[in-house]
């Protein structure tokens, strides 16, 4: 077991750049995001490798709720979410969050403006947990996590591959997704391309 948001814990991350193209086509800044489980050591140890290593800063920890296809069903996963704002290359993230996380395949992605990129991350405003698992469960995104707040609701992110996006809108019930391309280490992005079904 390897992959976060694919195969069953122990710990998951996740990386984002720092720009995300945006539906309109404009792009503004965001934040590097990176999921482990709710083991609290975990989290410790990659916030503070994070800090201590200089690689950003404004880190953010919020709790989420993951979901993934696995052993013929839909699993789902508490975990938690820590942001921070870039300040080195994604090679050097790669490297430092590498050193401290104990898969051997940790999930770390990146945004880019590949509009011809086969992997897609979508961000549904006000998407519920509902709607997770049931695009999971159809094999139309490889992973699908929810973050709740009480000032920003809820977000719904899923990494899927650019073929699957107008069939995941039409599940949308008529809720807005921001798409953005992103790259990544090539076990996650064989991945995702393995876990997504087309109908």
């Amino acid at each position: 077991a390897t992959l976060g948001c694919a195969l069953p814990p122990p710990h998951k991350v996740q990386y984002y750049q720092s720009r995300k193209i945006m539906a309109s086509g404009m792009s503004q800044p965001s934040q590097t995001r990176v999921t482990t489980t709710t083991d609290d050591d975990a989290v410790t140890k990659t916030l503070m490798s994070t800090i201590e290593s200089g690689l950003g800063s404004d880190v953010r920890v919020e709790n989420i709720q993951s979901f993934y296809w696995w052993d013929g069903a839909v699993q789902s996963d508490k975990e938690t979410r820590i942001s921070f704002t870039p300040s080195v290359a994604f090679d050097a993230v790669l490297a430092s969050l590498s050193k401290v996380h104990n898969y051997d395949v940790p999930m770390i992605i990146e945004s880019t403006e590949d509009t011809q990129s086969v992997h897609w991350r979508g961000d549904v405003e006000n998407g519920t947990a509902e709607l997770a698992s049931r695009l999971a469960g159809k094999r139309l995104v490889a992973c699908a996590q929810v973050a709740t707040g009480e000032k920003t609701g809820s977000l719904l992110s899923v990494k899927t591959v650019a073929n699957a996006r107008h069939i995941v809108e039409q599940q949308l019930d008529n809720l807005h997704v921001t798409w953005t391309p992103f790259t990544g280490n090539k076990a996650y992005l064989d991945w995702v391309v393995d876990e997504t079904r087309l109908l």
